[in-house]
């Protein structure tokens, strides 16, 4: 039974209960295949309020663990792990260890996707993109995991266990569903580096124009602060209810362009669309009953 006090933060109780109510819905289409009629709309809802979010929600449990409990914590780990098929390692290697550090050589942009900021040169990086953000992890993980390489940050060991089930397990849905799971886990990848661009396209490698400040109030409410991304960088520890008031305190340092109120692209990203796709996708390639 969770107590309010197992929490690192009281604020995170509802992305607690989301977190853990993620694999069940994920799953369902596994089981039942995909529903009809109301079904169709009514699940199609849960996964927006459910799973739309998920690899940013793990993303801050990998910054910011969502409780005290070092179990409660793994098991998260690999509950969002399934659901987003970028495993918690995968965020360690490639984000905290690397992208933190200024170091993006897995997937550097070239000039010409990063000097204007498009939704063409943005896809292009986010395929891109997304397919480093898989594969360069994920080896790292299992040529030093199978080395026994631990650092006082990271063992790959472990991490060459998770990387190695996640995708087994993803694979494993892809042929038991393709029409929900492949494009679904593609998307996520795909969003995900997509707002990565909207991040830092066209920024500099200085303290406070490193990252674009998406200020919107809906997209902060939905992203749990992450428009906030030059305090994101400036303290990555800190809890996305902190990130206003870091902001605050540094807004007069951030230049102006640097700042936006627009919604990123990814926010208008809900699974939802990815389920009808594969509903209606599903529909046209059934064969036609024999007359």
């Amino acid at each position: 039974m969770l107590k309010t006090s197992d929490l690192t933060h009281k604020e995170d109780l509802l992305n607690y209960w989301r977190a853990w109510l993620s694999v069940p819905i994920l799953l369902l289409p596994a089981f039942t295949g995909l529903p009809g009629g109301v079904l169709t709309i009514l699940y199609g809802l849960l996964i927006w309020f459910l799973l739309n979010d998920m690899n940013f929600l793990l993303h801050q449990h990998v910054h910011r663990p969502l409780t005290h409990s070092n179990t409660k914590n793994t098991i998260l780990d690999w509950w969002m792990s399934l659901v987003t098929a970028m495993c918690a390692y995968n965020w360690r290697q490639q984000h905290v260890l690397r992208h933190h550090y200024n170091n993006n050589s897995w997937g550097e942009p070239t000039p010409w996707e990063f000097e204007k900021d498009t939704l063409v040169r943005g896809s292009v990086y986010a395929v891109k993109k997304g397919a480093s953000m898989f594969w360069f992890p994920f080896r790292e993980a299992i040529v030093f995991g199978l080395q026994g390489k631990k650092t006082d940050k990271l063992d790959y060991r472990k991490a060459a266990v998770q990387h190695s089930v996640i995708v087994l397990l993803a694979v494993g849905l892809m042929f038991i569903e393709p029409y929900f799971y492949i494009p679904y886990y593609f998307f996520v990848y795909f969003f995900t580096t997509l707002t990565d661009y909207d991040n830092h396209v066209g920024c500099d490698e200085s303290r406070y124009g490193f990252s674009n400040n998406c200020l919107n109030p809906h997209y902060n409410v939905v992203r749990n602060n992450f428009g906030y991304h030059t305090a994101h960088h400036y303290n990555p520890s800190a809890h996305w209810t902190e990130l206003p008031k870091l902001h605050a305190a540094m807004a007069d340092k951030i230049p102006q362009e640097r700042i936006t109120h627009k919604i990123w692209t990814g926010f208008w990203t809900p699974p939802v669309v990815i389920y009808y796709a594969g509903h209606v996708w599903k529909t046209l390639l059934r064969p036609s009953p024999q007359t």
